[in-house]
């Protein structure tokens, strides 16, 4: 069944047609069936399925400029960044967990509920037991982190 919808034809797929999947060519030889470009799904587990929808994330109060905000998606927690302060993002509203001296971009390594960050002058670190965010006076200052298994890994110390 095919339709006219915006100028575009669509057509809608019975599930034979999606088992085929993607060809592997963009040409079509007589009588080969399958898709050549996927979009607006997702292959999961071998079923397409559609992307969820992104909600957007208000940082009005973020007035920095480029490259802020940055953004992290960690394991339990949404990080959102400024140059000088750390924001969690929960039931929709950025809430302010600390601030700090401003210097490079934020990196982070995320233990679940242990969380580090860096701006290349400092080191905060979120207690997994309290949830609170503090500057670190243990762990040096650093331009990279990584997590190697399990053990903090730290580079271009300043």
């Amino acid at each position: 069944m095919e339709t006219l919808r915006n100028g575009k034809f669509s057509i809608t797929l019975g599930s034979k047609d999606l088992q085929r999947g993607l060809r592997k060519k963009v040409s079509n030889p007589r009588d080969v069936h399958g898709m050549t470009v996927l979009s607006g799904l997702v292959s999961q587990d071998g079923i397409l399925s559609a992307l969820d929808d992104l909600s957007r994330i208000d940082s009005s109060i973020i007035t920095d400029s480029f490259p802020y905000p940055q953004l992290f998606v960690l394991a339990n927690y949404t990080l959102v960044c400024s140059s000088t302060k750390i924001y969690e993002y929960v039931g929709g509203i950025l809430t302010e967990k600390l601030t700090v001296v401003a210097a490079s971009t934020w990196k982070v390594v995320d233990y679940i509920e242990y969380i580090v960050l860096t701006n290349g002058s400092q080191v905060v670190t979120r207690d997994a037991m309290s949830g609170t965010y503090a500057v670190s006076a243990v762990i040096p200052a650093a331009n990279a982190v990584c997590n190697y298994n399990g053990q903090l890994v730290i580079g271009g110390s300043a």
